[in-house]
């Protein structure tokens, strides 16, 4: 794993009258290819990157058939509040179109989760080529919608739902829309 240590300026947001701090993330002290994460992950290409972090594909080191999407986030995105209470909260949610969480940790600078690797695109990607016929619409929304709904009867909030972050996963040909 790199030694590097991630780097966080802080900058305030207008909002109405108040002017609240936030943190400005730049990821460049998370880990990167090829680094091991939690002792048995191995980042073996990116995914993505967003505001708040990376996804890679990465392989277990004892299982290198066993590839998982792994997200790291950098630990001061999560403020306050409780990280361990969050991801257990989150494992709890199950539903079939939500990302299931499989495995996580922690360390002082980061936060790392895995996940199934899916075979897709983004609905943000699908997009691009043209629009949604009603059907698809339907056949998207909805089952986004219910996994939302799970989520919110376990307490907790997707703040972030957007094309890019809706996945159109493949299964046997037929399209499973997960968030």
């Amino acid at each position: 794993m790199s030694s590097r240590r991630p780097s966080h300026k802080l900058k305030t947001t207008r909002v109405g009258r108040t002017t609240s701090p936030e943190v400005v993330f730049d990821p460049d002290g998370l880990p990167l290819e090829g680094d091991v994460v939690g002792g048995h992950y191995r980042l073996v290409t990116q995914l993505g990157e967003g505001t708040f972090g990376r996804v890679y594909i990465a392989e277990r080191t004892d299982v290198r058939e066993h590839r998982v999407a792994l997200k790291v986030t950098s630990r001061e995105v999560y403020g306050r509040r409780n990280v361990v209470r969050e991801l257990t909260m989150l494992a709890a949610a199950s539903h079939p179109h939500i990302v299931q969480l499989k495995d996580h940790g922690l360390t002082e600078d980061y936060v790392w989760l895995t996940m199934p690797l899916y075979e897709g695109e983004t609905l943000e990607e699908r997009l691009s080529r043209s629009p949604l016929s009603l059907r698809e619409a339907y056949e998207i929304f909805l089952p986004i919608a219910r996994g939302v709904e799970a989520l919110h009867e376990r307490g907790l909030r997707h703040q972030d739902i957007k094309p890019e972050n809706i996945f159109l996963a493949q299964f046997s040909g037929r399209l499973h829309p997960v968030k």
